[in-house]
Order: structure tokens, then C-alpha cells, then sequence
């Protein structure tokens, strides 16, 4: 699973996000033009050390490279808004990723069940509980959860962090636990 996500991740989904997304990348770039080009690489260190510099950092680097106050303010907001835009390019993908899982499960799910006869009876579930007969199908679709499972435990640690990392987690491992 973890190579499918990838080859789809690096293919696909990538290129739809970038695609989508070059439109305001274009208008976002026509203001990251400085008055003197050379201090690019310059403000691109200090972004990296500090995202919002205050307002001593800001004179400072107004004396040091000779731009602008206000020019200097809007490289620095066009250039996180830059970085946030990587971030949703990584978001959009983990959220394609997931989408086609669950509805290709989904899908799956629905033409493996619709010949069971416990599935419009409810009482059949517990005919023989727990000594049931699992079919091939099941197993399989428990097998790619499970594998799908363990692959987010992994993926969470990659991906952009969340708010609810450590709820994500446990819900994770709660999941495989049961699947298991």
C-alpha cells in the first residue's frame, strides 16, 4: 500500500494539485518581486530562522538590504503564503489518497456483501457465534484494512502534523486491534 500511495502520490496527485493551483502560484509570484534581486537569498535565510520577524528584525533587514518596509512585509506574507501552499499540496494528496481507498473499499465491500445472507438478516449474524465460517472475501478485505491501517500508523509520522497527531494515533492502533 505504501508504494501504491506513492507512485499515485508522485504520478498523479501531485501533478492535479500543482496543476490546480498554478493560477495563483502566477499571481503569488509577481509579488514576490523584489526592488533589488540579490537580497533573495538573503530573506529566504532569514524566513527559514524566523516566519514572522518583528519589528526590530524588520528595520534591521530594511537598513541591511536597503528595500522598503512595506515591500520587505509583503515579501515575507507572499512567502508564507508560499510555504503554507506546500503544505496543502501534501494535504491534498493524503486526502486523495484516503478518499480513493475508502470508496474503492467501499465499492469492494458492496459487491462482496450483497450475496450474504446475513446482511439483510441480522440474525444470521449470530447463528454459531463466534465459530463462523469466514469467507475468502472477508479475509481479504480485513487483510487491506489492516494493511491500510498499519500504513497510516507510518504515514502519520511523514506527513504534515496535525493538531490531533496523538488522537490519530491511538485511534490507529485502536483499529488495527480490532481489525486484528
Amino acid at each position: 500500500l505504501t508504494l501504491l500511495r506513492w507512485l499515485l502520490d508522485v504520478l498523479i496527485l501531485r501533478r492535479i494539485a500543482v496543476l490546480s493551483m498554478k493560477h495563483v502560484a502566477k499571481q503569488l509570484s509577481e509579488r514576490l518581486v523584489l526592488s533589488n534581486p540579490t537580497n533573495a537569498a538573503h530573506l529566504e535565510a532569514v524566513f527559514l530562522k524566523n516566519r514572522r520577524p518583528n519589528k526590530e528584525q524588520m528595520r534591521i533587514l530594511t537598513e541591511q538590504l536597503g528595500n522598503d518596509h512595506e515591500e520587505l512585509q509583503q515579501w515575507f506574507a507572499t512567502r508564507r503564503h508560499h510555504h503554507n501552499a506546500d503544505i496543502s499540496i501534501g494535504k491534498f494528496t493524503a486526502s486523495c489518497w484516503r478518499f480513493l481507498f475508502y470508496a474503492s473499499m467501499d465499492i469492494y465491500a458492496f459487491i462482496i456483501l450483497r450475496d450474504k445472507e446475513w446482511v439483510s438478516d441480522l440474525r444470521l449474524c449470530w447463528t454459531d457465534y463466534p465459530r463462523q465460517e469466514k469467507t475468502m472475501d472477508l479475509t481479504i478485505y480485513y487483510m487491506l484494512t489492516l494493511g491500510f491501517y498499519i500504513h497510516l500508523i507510518g504515514a502519520i509520522f511523514f506527513e504534515h502534523r496535525k493538531k490531533d497527531f496523538w488522537e490519530m494515533l491511538v485511534h490507529h492502533i485502536a483499529t488495527i486491534v480490532l481489525v486484528a
